[in-house]
């Protein structure tokens, strides 16, 4: 077995680990089946992966979405423009409607965790402006606003999640052709002090928006339930989401010296 993992691992760990793990369901059920009499990846010995994800920064951000409405994706710009600041589930983005939203805000519920949100996206004009732009392209593109607040440009309809990863792939090769990387302001997980924080641009995803919005949040000061008002998550999920990301963030180290200062000062 370390024959066939070790050298998988060294190419590919995530990949190693994934074909380990079906090996194993799959010479179980063998041996259920009295087809061999051993499942040799019963304790296969998994080393384990660092965490993934990664934080997008505030340029990385504006020149993405810039990127996106050149290339007369708006409705991708828009859906970065919001998750940046709502940090929902790329499925549920895609399916938001315009019925859900309410005296400015946006009643949603998650899919996956079943949590329902309300969001306050009239407090931030950027979002309302690139939401009321969205419906005059809707409107002017195909004679009516659509019942969905993201649609794709071409079709009218909203997007599959196949079509949108592969527009979004289009956009962020476009970008990085202007920007090959955005620089890092905390050590990425498995970095070294010496090495320069940067992201390369071909490595930004979407989902990564989900924990860009909990950190933004927590920077800003807001506390645990207050993200988990936003994001949907549980307390917990978001505990262990800041514990990754924002005890190595420069601008949450700033703002704490800042008050440090404050406090030293008598203000």
């Amino acid at each position: 077995m370390k024959k066939l993992y070790a050298p998988l691992y060294r190419r590919a760990p995530a990949r190693a680990n994934q074909i380990l793990r079906q090996l194993r369901i799959i010479l179980g059920f063998a041996v259920s089946e009295n087809w061999v009499t051993i499942n040799v990846a019963a304790k296969p010995g998994l080393i384990g992966l660092a965490k993934s994800g990664v934080i997008w920064p505030r340029d990385a951000v504006k020149l993405f979405v810039a990127a996106a409405d050149t290339l007369g994706h708006h409705s991708i710009g828009t859906a970065v423009t919001l998750n940046e600041w709502l940090g929902q589930r790329e499925n549920d983005v895609l399916a938001f409607r315009r019925s859900r939203l309410r005296q400015g805000s946006l009643l949603g519920v998650q899919n996956k965790t079943g949590a329902g949100v309300r969001l306050p996206i009239h407090l931030v004009d950027a979002l309302t402006t690139r939401l009321e732009d969205e419906s005059a392209r809707q409107a002017k593109l195909h004679g009516a606003v659509s019942l969905f607040l993201i649609t794709c440009e071409r079709s009218g309809e909203p997007w599959s999640q196949d079509d949108f990863r592969h527009a979004f792939a289009e956009i962020r090769a476009a970008l990085a052709l202007e920007h090959s990387s955005f620089a890092l302001d905390y050590l990425p997980a498995g970095a070294e002090p010496d090495d320069e924080p940067i992201i390369e641009t071909r490595h930004l995803l979407f989902r990564h928006l989900r924990h860009t919005a909990i950190v933004r949040l927590a920077e800003a000061g807001a506390d645990i339930p207050a993200i988990a008002a936003v994001s949907g998550h549980s307390i917990k999920s978001v505990h262990t989401i800041l514990e990754h990301y924002c005890v190595r963030t420069g601008e949450l180290a700033a703002g704490a010296f800042a008050k440090r200062l404050a406090k030293e000062r008598g203000e």
